[in-house]
């Protein structure tokens, strides 16, 4: 072909490819969020979530409405994101129960932010992944400590705005108080060769014990046993002293949750998930 030829095939393809553009690009709504090096000083791998509802208080904030047919939740992974860079949650984000920002309908909602952070885990298979660990919180991302969130924010939301909304996550869930053992209630927390081996990382597994009245009063006596294994939890066994207990600071928000399993729960595994 010749450089003629050429010239002229490359100016019409441009022209074919000028002719297929849309002449104006959609507006879409986006949130852009940041976090400061004081909640979280070094880069984050993880996944960010914005909330959003029409109603917003102490105890039920935007995230804390979230479930499978609760308030729109949209989220977006994050690999080594610093402190101070922007983070965009737009139409292209997964949402549940809503599937995309531009399905939103316009109108005023409280907005709020939140950061799940993950942890390398360098498993002894070779494969190398990163996953949120638990804290000892019952593999609860909404209040595991070390997660990051924001105040929820009065919004006016527009679909076809172009403006972004700006949010800051700057709160850390603190770390969880594990209520004190007394005569009565015993809790047990050991470090496990075989799984820290395999996930390459310290994983450890915990047990609550209900022990009889006197116990430490008649060590020739010998008692009957029940094992209890069911949902991760730090009460006492039974509901025992009418206290749920695991809860503490890590616990930002009072929530109603379901009563404690009865008997001794052990082999409590907090799953890198």
């Amino acid at each position: 072909m010749s450089g003629e030829r050429r010239t002229a095939w490359r100016t019409a393809s441009l022209l074919a490819t000028l002719s297929l553009a849309p002449h104006g690009a959609v507006a879409q709504a986006r949130f852009e969020i940041t976090f400061p090096a004081a909640a979280h000083a070094g880069p984050i791998t993880g996944r960010v979530y914005i909330a959003l509802s029409k109603t917003s208080d102490a105890q039920r904030t935007p995230i804390q409405q979230t479930s499978e047919t609760g308030a729109p939740l949209f989220g977006v992974n994050i690999d080594n994101v610093a402190p101070g860079q922007t983070i965009t949650v737009d139409g292209q984000a997964f949402g549940f129960p809503i599937a995309s920002l531009n399905d939103l309908p316009a109108g005023e909602y409280w907005a709020e932010p939140f950061i799940n952070v993950y942890t390398r885990f360098t498993r002894a298979d070779g494969h190398l992944v990163w996953l949120h660990m638990d804290q000892w919180e019952g593999q609860n991302w909404k209040r595991s400590p070390g997660n990051i969130y924001g105040e929820p924010v009065k919004i006016t939301f527009n679909p076809k705005s172009a403006t972004p909304i700006k949010l800051v996550a700057d709160k850390v869930i603190p770390a969880m108080q594990v209520p004190a053992d007394n005569e009565y209630v015993k809790r047990i927390k050991i470090q496990s060769d075989i799984l820290t081996k395999w996930w390459g990382h310290p994983i450890y597994l915990g047990a609550t014990v209900l022990l009889p009245k006197d116990y430490d009063k008649h060590p020739e006596v010998k008692y009957p046993i029940i094992y209890a294994e069911g949902h991760f939890g730090l009460g006492a066994p039974g509901g025992f002293g009418g206290g749920r207990g695991g809860r503490g600071a890590s616990d930002r928000r009072p929530r109603r949750r379901p009563a404690q399993r009865p008997g001794y729960t052990g082999g409590q595994v907090p799953w890198p998930c």
